[in-house]
């Protein structure tokens, strides 16, 4: 054995004294009363460095805590004094994934799975620690490793989420399809990742069937109302939607998505106050880019054109043009505006021809670009023609 471990003879404690100490640090960690428990821990430590007994205990304590560096001191110590590397192997590579030295997790890891090539925990860390290391398609390769051996909840959760950060839900849904079984693995975080798959598929009627399964279950978490709501708005279904969307709201009053889809909502049932009220509250607590803005004050201008309040939408679709020059959608809303509803046309005469320089000149435009000349160009025509006459009879 080491010498550092050593202490003189006289300072040895017996075996029962070390088992008492054991026993009182063990009573007061249940009565969560930690200091005092590695005080009496630490103090017998003291008296007697070599007792592997209370260096197991203190790394035991050390590591539930995260107290990182005494955990590791310790778990070195066993490790060097060849104590069951079984058990302080993995945990030294624990302990240096919670420091961040992924590498040597990495390491070691990689090394106990070499030995023990179906051992679900080992392949789950190795999962981690590539996430963590922002390598996610090395992290779906040991997770699924992991769920094909073993498929535990916590790991079809982590590798559906990884899916779906990397936008790829299609591959979500053949993941599920293959190893999730709602029969079996009874979560409800999984389920909720389950419909949220297919919503982003926009396969609707199926993310309703999840989701509303788990509301009428009593589930009324805020994933479970926000995609419940948003899944019957998507669908069409504007008054189901209403329901949990504003439970949603109030859950989380910060989701601007709960209230864009209100507002959508409201508008589709004849709520139109409370619809540009919840368009607002959305524009008022966004803190993403113009593009989102801009999708929501594209709803608030649908509004005001239901309303016939021409001038109020051509307002907000010229402030997203100023963001987005390149919107033909948007710039197309305008010129109807000017064309139909304002018949203003000089400035309808003017937006046809900048618009249709536009498509001409645009070489990434090939759908419908024959279809939308021809309609701008019949349009300034007609325009043209009847500015020409209205003239002709002034005269």
């Amino acid at each position: 054995m080491d010498s550092t471990l050593q202490t003189p003879i006289s300072h040895k404690l017996s075996p029962d004294t070390i088992a008492l100490h054991i026993a009182h640090a063990r009573r007061l960690m249940k009565e969560y009363k930690i200091d005092s428990a590695i005080v009496t821990l630490e103090k017998a430590y003291a008296r007697d460095s070599s007792s592997i007994e209370l260096a197991k205990e203190l790394e035991d304590i050390y590591y539930s805590i995260s107290e990182n560096t005494k955990a590791l001191e310790f778990v070195n110590l066993l490790l060097e004094q060849g104590i069951d590397s079984a058990v302080y192997l993995p945990r030294k590579a624990l302990v240096m994934k919670k420091e961040g030295n992924l590498t040597e997790a990495l390491h070691i890891f990689s090394d106990l799975i070499s030995k023990d090539s179906t051992n679900t925990f080992f392949l789950n860390q190795l999962g981690d620690i590539f996430k963590m290391a922002r390598k996610p398609d090395s992290a779906l390769i040991f997770y699924t490793k992991s769920v094909e051996v073993s498929p535990k909840n916590i790991t079809l959760f982590k590798a559906g989420q990884l899916f779906l950060d990397l936008e790829k839900p299609g591959e979500a849904l053949s993941f599920f399809d293959q190893y999730y079984n709602p029969e079996i693995h009874d979560s409800k975080p999984l389920r909720r990742l389950y419909g949220q798959t297919f919503f982003l598929l926009n396969e609707y009627e199926e993310s309703i069937k999840v989701f509303d399964e788990l509301y009428q279950k009593g589930d009324s978490s805020f994933i479970t109302t926000k995609f419940l709501g948003m899944s019957y708005r998507k669908n069409g279904e504007y008054l189901e939607a209403e329901i949990p969307l504003k439970q949603a709201a109030f859950q989380n009053p910060n989701d601007f998505l709960v209230y864009y889809n209100l507002g959508i909502c409201c508008r589709n049932i004849g709520q139109t106050d409370e619809s540009e009220r919840y368009f607002h509250t959305a524009l008022d607590i966004i803190t993403t880019p113009p593009a989102i803005r801009n999708m929501i004050i594209k709803e608030l201008a649908e509004n005001y054109k239901r309303a016939t309040q021409w001038h109020k939408a051509l307002k907000i679709y010229n402030e997203i043009l100023e963001s987005d020059p390149t919107n033909m959608s948007v710039r197309m809303d305008i010129l109807m505006i000017l064309d139909y509803q304002l018949k203003d046309a000089e400035k309808a005469i003017n937006g046809y021809k900048n618009t249709l320089a536009m498509i001409e000149e645009d070489t990434t435009i090939t759908q419908n670009k024959d279809r939308m000349i021809k309609y701008l160009n019949q349009r300034i025509d007609k325009l043209e023609e009847q500015k020409f006459w209205e003239e002709s009879g002034k005269n």
